[in-house]
């Protein structure tokens, strides 16, 4: 069975989120190029202070690199063009409806066709709330609104949602795990998916973790760290930046949520050769310089250490890692 995409969106009404990120843009751009018959596309856009959402689209997301096929199709016309087809409206995913007034919602009741949600967080580390309220009750509120207007969801999702699954997964195929209480060996604690008390469990979490995170014992015992981190580096620690910084890297490593608790060893510091002997040093480099020693444009250059090799239980290649944090000469 084959879909003729030219015919099904030919006339159609469709609204998009999250047009002001890479891939909302690029979904609105191919949609313009490619089927130019579609009907009227509304715009889900952020205001930002003291303008309008039809100012920061038109004014701002339009000049983008995305929109460059559009821009040369049409030439001059590009932007009566644009203004004939896209509809800027005012809203936010986390917001119920999106954001949208009753008025509106009524009068895309019956007219709007289908709903792409491209909005999403995907940086890895967001703070808890915000990441709930616009990966997942985001989701939720695009579901609310085709169900008011009748129109289909076409909802692209961040990573990770299909578990360990590799290729295609389509929304008829049971997925194994994907709903751990679905599948609890205790037959009675298999519950149903319900969206409202997830999000109910969630908020229980989020609370729990921020409560613990905001305890002030922790964040003593979080600065305390800090402090002997950096005096173990040789830096200040009356230098505040740089105590704060080493202070959230500590809450990131030991805090809740963490996983696990890094242990440290003291560091060994040796001499360094002179650069005469460096083709015959071997390096161990601690976890702070692996990065840059795996990277071999930096060796050798002007400022830069000399160049490393990892020692016989430390290879690079293997991606196996020393767990001890020294490093010497040999």
């Amino acid at each position: 069975m084959s879909l003729d995409l030219e015919r099904a969106f030919a006339g159609h009404e469709i609204l998009i989120t999250g047009v002001t990120g890479f891939l909302g843009k690029v979904a609105l751009t191919m949609l313009l190029d490619r089927y130019p018959d579609v009907g009227r596309i509304y715009v889900l856009v952020r205001p930002r202070a003291g303008g309008t959402a039809e100012d920061r689209f038109f004014g701002k997301v339009a000049g983008t690199q995305p929109f460059r096929p559009l821009r040369e199709r049409h030439g001059d016309g590009f932007e009566a063009f644009l203004r004939k087809k896209c509809v800027a409206l005012a809203g936010d995913v986390t917001d119920s409806m999106l954001g949208l007034s009753e008025e509106q919602v009524k009068e895309l009741t019956g007219k709007l066709a289908c709903v792409i949600n491209s909005a999403g967080l995907v940086t890895f580390n967001p703070s808890l709330e915000l990441a709930v309220r616009v990966n997942t009750e985001g989701a939720r509120n695009a579901a609310e609104l085709c169900k008011r207007t009748g129109a289909t969801l076409v909802h692209i999702s961040t990573c990770f949602v299909a578990g360990t699954r590799r290729g295609p997964v389509f929304e008829d195929e049971p997925l194994i795990g994907s709903y751990p209480k679905a599948h609890d060996l205790d037959e009675a604690a298999r519950v149903p998916f319900v969206v409202d008390a997830e999000l109910k469990d969630v908020d229980a979490v989020v609370a729990r973790l921020r409560a613990q995170a905001d305890d002030g014992t922790l964040a003593a015992q979080f600065r305390a760290a800090a402090v002997q981190r950096l005096e173990e580096e040789g830096r200040d620690p009356a230098d505040q930046k740089a105590l704060g910084l080493a202070s959230g890297r500590e809450r990131r490593e030991r805090g809740p949520g963490a996983g696990r608790t890094r242990t440290r060893t003291p560091r060994r510091w040796a001499s360094r050769p002179s650069r005469r002997a460096a083709a015959n040093t071997r390096w161990c480099a601690p976890p702070s310089w692996r990065a840059r020693s795996a990277f071999p444009s930096r060796a050798g250059t002007k400022g830069s250490r000399p160049p490393r090799r990892w020692c016989s239980w430390g290879s690079k290649d293997s991606g196996s890692f020393p767990r001890d944090t020294s490093w010497c000469s040999t």
